[in-house]
C-alpha cells in the first residue's frame, strides 16, 4: 500500500512540474494574440501579460490563453485582465507589444478543491502539500447565499476570479481533474487511492444544505448524482478550445462575452 502511494505520489510531481509558473516574452504579437517561446503546453493554460514601463513602474495589459502548441512554441489568445476590475473607477484600454513579458500559470498555486468527500480531500491535501487551497466552506457559503446548489461554470468561473483562484481541482472516480480557473479546460490529470464510495452534495463541506430560492422555478434543487454532474460539466469533448473565438468588445459585457465565447 505504501508503495502504490509513493508511485502515485511521484508521478504526480512529474506532472505537476509542467504547471509552475514560467516567464518569457512574447512575439510576433497581433492584435489579438502572440507567441511564446515555451512548448508542449496544454490547450486552455493561461496567464498574464505586463508591460515594462522602467525599472520601477509595470502594468498588468492583458490576460491569455494557450490555444495551440507545439514542441518549441505556443500560440496565445488575449482576453481582457479583469481580475482586479472596478466598476466605480474607469478602465484602461491596454494592447500587449512584442517583448512584453507573460507569466504562464498564473496564480496556478492558489485554488479550489471540489471533492465528494473527506478521505479524497483529505488525499489531495496530502499529496500537494504546497498548494493553496482556498476552503470549499467559503464556496459553499457564497453557494448558499446565493440560493444555489447546483454551480455552473460561470459560477465558478466567476468566483475563482473574484478570490484570484488560477486552478480549480474536481475529484472523480479516484482521479483528480486540474482545470485552468479561466478557461474552465482540463490541463492535467492526477491519480488518486481513496477508498470510500460517499459522495456528498453538491461536494464536500461542513456548510448543511444549500437549498435554492422558493422563486426559482427551472433550478434544480441538487446536482443529482455527483459523478455525473461534475463529469458533465468538465467534459472537454464537447469544447475544443481551438474553435473558441475570444470576443473583442467594449469593456461593458465584456466578461459576459467571453463567458458566451466559451459556450457557458
Amino acid at each position: 500500500m505504501f508503495n502504490k502511494l509513493f508511485i502515485i505520489i511521484m508521478l504526480s510531481m512529474y506532472s505537476y512540474a509542467s504547471l509552475e509558473q514560467k516567464i518569457t516574452t512574447i512575439t510576433n504579437t497581433t492584435d489579438s494574440s502572440a507567441s511564446i517561446a515555451i512548448g508542449n503546453l496544454k490547450i486552455g493554460q493561461s496567464g498574464i501579460i505586463v508591460h515594462d514601463y522602467n525599472e520601477n513602474q509595470s502594468i498588468i495589459v492583458s490576460s491569455a490563453v494557450v490555444v495551440s502548441s507545439n514542441n518549441s512554441t505556443s500560440q496565445i489568445k488575449f482576453v481582457k485582465f479583469n481580475d482586479l476590475s472596478q466598476n466605480a473607477l474607469p478602465t484602461a484600454k491596454l494592447t500587449p507589444f512584442n517583448n512584453d513579458t507573460f507569466i504562464l500559470n498564473y496564480l496556478y498555486k492558489k485554488s479550489l478543491l471540489i471533492t465528494p468527500n473527506g478521505e479524497s480531500n483529505n488525499e489531495i491535501k496530502e499529496m500537494l502539500p504546497s498548494q493553496s487551497f482556498l476552503n470549499s466552506d467559503i464556496f459553499a457559503s457564497y453557494l448558499k447565499l446565493e440560493a444555489n446548489p447546483t454551480p455552473t461554470k460561470k459560477d465558478f468561473i466567476e468566483f475563482c476570479r473574484t478570490h484570484n483562484l488560477g486552478t480549480i481541482y474536481i475529484v472523480l472516480n479516484k482521479k483528480c481533474y486540474v482545470l485552468d480557473a479561466k478557461s474552465f479546460m482540463i490541463i492535467d490529470t492526477l491519480s488518486l487511492s481513496y477508498s470510500s464510495e460517499i459522495e456528498e452534495k453538491p461536494f464536500y463541506t461542513k456548510v448543511d444544505e444549500i437549498k435554492k430560492d422558493t422563486f426559482s422555478w427551472f433550478q434544480k434543487e441538487s446536482i443529482g448524482n455527483y459523478t455525473q454532474y461534475y463529469t458533465s460539466l468538465i467534459d472537454s469533448e464537447s469544447k475544443n478550445m481551438k474553435e473558441i473565438v475570444i470576443i473583442e468588445e467594449s469593456d461593458k459585457g465584456f466578461f459576459n462575452g467571453y463567458l458566451k465565447a466559451l459556450g457557458l
